[in-house]
């Protein structure tokens, strides 16, 4: 391919509403109208597109998730991924575009920048400020290390997109689950400091979200948490 666009925008987060959620779509819809005439100007199908998802966001509530899942978000975040996932499959050819669906991200940032629950965790920590959570402590979640993702669509890019895969669709999950509570426990011991945290009742965010091995594709080898954790905490800001 002679270009490669890469698309992972947006302010919203898992909480947004779906008036938060529609400025998204509408630039997303621009996108695949600019990648059209880039196309048409090239005259050659020479672009692929590598579009970052959310598989947090369409399999809420669902544990284990494996390859013949069905998504169901439960959430307008979800549905506004899915969405899109299904305007890029529909727009453009199938070995053209690459769909990423990483879990709970964490690992470096730019300051201002919209960052998780492990961030805001090692953030506060450092700084004695307690983190609100939105989850129950005891809610399994699946995490996967910033570094690690980029590093993985880097070599798709750089290698090319393999045209006898039957998916566009790539789960960038770690399938190793770990409770809120034992995150804490983990960064207490990479930090060497207590961690104060409370729970926020309001917020109602405590199903599980869980992801099998058999998910993972080839070539993706995530950090183990502990590991992730020590190489962001060094430098947890871009």
């Amino acid at each position: 391919f002679d270009a490669s666009v890469v698309w992972s925008a947006g302010k919203a987060g898992f909480h947004s509403t779906t008036p938060e959620l529609e400025p998204e779509t509408a630039a997303f819809e621009d996108v695949l109208g600019l990648i059209r005439e880039i196309r048409e100007a090239m005259r050659t199908p020479a672009v692929d597109v590598h579009f970052t998802s959310s598989a947090g966001g369409l399999f809420e509530g669902q544990e284990a998730v494996n390859l013949s899942s069905r998504p169901v978000p439960l959430r307008p975040y979800g549905a506004m991924k899915l969405h899109q996932e299904h305007m890029l499959m529909e727009r453009l050819p199938r070995n053209e575009i690459a769909i990423y669906r990483p879990s709970s991200v964490y690992g470096p940032y730019f300051r201002g920048s919209r960052h998780g629950l492990i961030n805001h965790l090692v953030s506060n920590g450092r700084r004695g400020r307690v983190t609100v959570l939105d989850a129950h402590v005891m809610a399994l979640r699946d995490y996967v290390y910033s570094g690690d993702i980029g590093r993985y669509i880097a070599r798709q890019i750089h290698f090319g997109l393999d045209p006898g895969r039957e998916s566009p669709v790539h789960f960038l999950v770690s399938s190793r689950c770990a409770s809120i509570l034992e995150v804490v426990g983990r960064i207490e011991r990479v930090l060497k400091l207590k961690i104060p945290f409370r729970l926020d009742e309001n917020f109602g965010n405590h199903r599980n979200i869980t992801f099998g091995e058999r998910v993972l594709p080839v070539g993706w080898h995530p950090s183990p948490l502990e590991v992730g954790i020590r190489q962001f905490a060094v430098h947890p800001e871009g």
